[in-house]
């Protein structure tokens, strides 16, 4: 089945404490499987020895390019939470599943979550649902979010870089993030900013040191959505992440200064 047929599924991959042995397989067998089919789509989920690890070119592929996504957010994974926030980061729609174990997340409550009951022989009437919302997917953009997005991503690269930070700022602040947390993202930003002002010529006189400065970049973003647990800071690190790799990658074009 062609790519854009398929749809990529973001869910644990181990079943935590308070839940049956097998439980999220029974989801994706019982529920989110058949419900993409009854959309004419075909479900794909990484396997786990490719998603443990923390940025995984196949997984970032495919939340990138695939048109269809379902994420169970049950349990509050956070491997799941950041993936979540790569595919809004991007910019793309995506399903938000969830158990009626688990409480609701207040940042992502903006968007519509399908509810499941946790008796897998109880899912006819949430294979309905997200089989409506795939459906709907061109039709149905996640404004409240995209637009938070957009708006951050407008100004990752521009020259008013106050006016910028000014917005950021307002942001951490309107959604209860740390000042440390804000800090962090503004000082990748800046560092960003910076190299973009940068010709192609004085990059490659400089690469090890613009290399090094990437490097540390990554693993700021990395540790900040490994530590919190806040949706739209990781919504802002997974962008941040995904924009530096999208210009060094496409506009500079000089990937190797990604292999670190």
């Amino acid at each position: 089945m062609s790519n854009d047929k398929k749809c990529f599924v973001i869910m644990p991959f181990t079943d935590p404490d308070g839940y049956e042995n097998g439980h999220f397989d029974n989801v994706y067998q019982y529920l989110i499987k058949p419900a993409c089919e009854d959309a004419g789509l075909e479900a794909v989920r990484e396997d786990d020895d490719e998603r443990s690890k923390v940025i995984h070119h196949s997984m970032i592929k495919k939340i990138m390019d695939y048109p269809y996504a379902i994420c169970d957010i049950s349990s509050k994974n956070p491997n799941v939470l950041y993936e979540l926030g790569v595919r809004h980061a991007i910019e793309k729609n995506v399903v938000i599943i969830k158990d009626n174990k688990t409480e609701s997340i207040f940042n992502i409550n903006i968007q519509n979550i399908i509810n499941y009951d946790l008796d897998v022989s109880k899912l006819d009437e949430a294979k309905e649902k997200i089989k409506t919302q795939l459906l709907n997917t061109d039709n149905d953009s996640d404004q409240s979010i995209i637009s938070l997005i957009k708006k951050i991503k407008s100004g990752i690269f521009s020259e008013n870089k106050n006016t910028f930070a000014k917005e950021l700022y307002l942001e951490m602040k309107k959604n209860d993030l740390g000042q440390e947390q804000y800090k962090t993202l503004y000082y990748c930003q800046e560092v960003l900013h910076n190299i973009s002002l940068k010709n192609k010529h004085d990059i490659s006189k400089n690469k090890e040191e613009i290399k090094n400065q990437l490097k540390d970049i990554s693993d700021k973003l990395i540790k900040l959505n490994e530590t919190s647990e806040n949706h739209t800071m990781m919504i802002h690190s997974a962008e941040l992440l995904i924009s530096m790799h999208s210009y060094i990658s496409e506009n500079l074009k000089m990937p190797e200064l990604l292999d670190f």
